[in-house]
């Protein structure tokens, strides 16, 4: 951290002539500092279009960097050949491994960009372990890290490509730094699946699809998704069946999500009454792997566009297959636009800034822009600020998106 922490008191070169051992005195403040995992380096001039560091060393005395590890005390290090890549030192980060083609002009400390944002960096390139393709380790930071899907797409954006048509010349230039330190760009369709985990192994593309340029889908991006000690709610995932037709009958079904909650399940209106030539007796809510018969569902009367089924429940156990209530407590009235998750499938949220919904109607109307369809029907909208559930998103069959509040008192 630019603070003078001890000395070195002695280099010999070693026996064999191929290194050499420098002995390091510590201030006793400083001590702690040689612990396992700490790294040692030679401090030299190091020139980029991001910074410039070292330069004190073309004048001035060479010295060494320290930068601590957090195993037991510990006496013997081997220094690094170069400085460790920034992002490299990034707690809670994704390691991923890209398969290329070519090196190209890729190195340790290249940046990885989404949308030219730079989100992570490479830390080393190398050969396979059978040469044939060349292996990118990169890092992600934490809080991208959610950006980052089994459809992802990666691609090589060091460079410049030319275009010369009928209208002129085209030059395509992803950003200066690419050029020169070269660089990774990578881009996520709006149903990209899943977070990976660290590991993951994809391929990198020589260079970017005109599609993959449009990808915008709606991902959760942040240090937290929802505030420290607070959880996602579960909904589960309902299917409304019944038979209809006068001569030709046929199985219809609606689906969407139910939340349980203490004493029963909360839901759209539709996932709870089926249409009205349905035929009698016919018409049922599976959730969960259980049917639940549809007599006891009603509306909620300060909010008509969702319903009540009451259950064996307990305030603990929505019933015994449906697993834990959404408590009371977490639980407020919708207010003004705040920053949101949208969650269907837990492991796959996805984020309802605050620019994107308008109220109406006691309401929220959502920008029709997002990636939302019919699967997100019934979604619990959980505020980001607070991690609490304020409304339930209904999606209509015209793909219209609305979240409707949840009223403070459930039957």
């Amino acid at each position: 951290r630019g603070i003078v922490v001890g000395h070195v008191a002695d280099v010999e070169l070693l026996p064999e002539r191929d290194g050499v051992v420098a002995a390091v005195r510590l201030d006793a403040a400083a001590a702690d500092l040689a612990r396992g995992g700490s790294r040692f380096w030679v401090v030299r001039p190091q020139f980029g279009l991001a910074r410039i560091t070292g330069l004190d060393t073309l004048i001035g005395a060479r010295y060494l960097e320290v930068l601590p590890g957090s195993g037991p005390p510990h006496r013997h290090f081997v220094g690094l050949d170069v400085p460790p890549v920034a992002d490299a030192l990034l707690e809670g980060g994704l390691d991923l491994v890209l398969e290329g083609t070519h090196r190209g002009s890729l190195a340790p400390g290249s940046p990885v960009t989404y949308r030219k944002l730079r989100v992570g960096s490479v830390l080393a390139v190398g050969l396979s372990s059978d040469a044939r393709t060349v292996e990118v380790r990169v890092r992600i930071a934490p809080h991208y890290v959610p950006l980052v899907r089994e459809q992802t797409r990666f691609w090589d954006a060091s460079g410049l490509a030319l275009d010369v048509g009928l209208t002129g010349l085209t030059l395509h230039l992803d950003t200066l730094q690419a050029l020169v330190m070269g660089g990774i760009a990578l881009a996520t369709p709006p149903d990209a699946g899943p977070v990976v985990a660290t590991g993951h192994r994809f391929r990198l593309h020589d260079e970017a699809d005109d599609d993959w340029l449009d990808w915008a889908p709606a991902l959760p991006v942040g240090n937290a998704l929802l505030p420290p000690g607070t959880s996602a709610p579960h909904p589960l995932r309902a299917v409304l069946t019944w038979t209809e037709g006068r001569f030709w009958s046929g199985e219809e079904r609606r689906e969407g999500w139910v939340l349980a909650a203490p004493g029963g399940l909360l839901g759209p209106a539709d996932l709870f009454t089926p249409p009205d030539d349905a035929h009698a007796d016919s018409a049922a809510l599976h959730v969960a792997g259980e049917r639940l018969a549809l007599e006891t569902a009603a509306a909620l009367g300060d909010a008509p566009d969702l319903a009540w089924m009451p259950g064996p429940q307990s305030d603990q156990e929505a019933s015994p297959g449906l697993g834990p209530a959404w408590p009371d407590e977490r639980r407020r009235a919708l207010g003004g636009p705040e920053d949101c998750l949208v969650v269907g499938d837990p492991s796959a949220p996805l984020a309802l800034a605050a620019v994107r919904v308008t109220p109406a109607d006691g309401g929220w109307s959502v920008d029709p822009a997002l990636p939302l369809d019919r699967s997100w029907h019934g979604a619990c909208v959980v505020s980001r600020t607070d991690g609490r559930l304020v409304g339930l998103l209904l999606v209509d069959d015209d793909d219209t998106a609305r979240v409707v509040s949840v009223p403070a008192r459930l039957p």
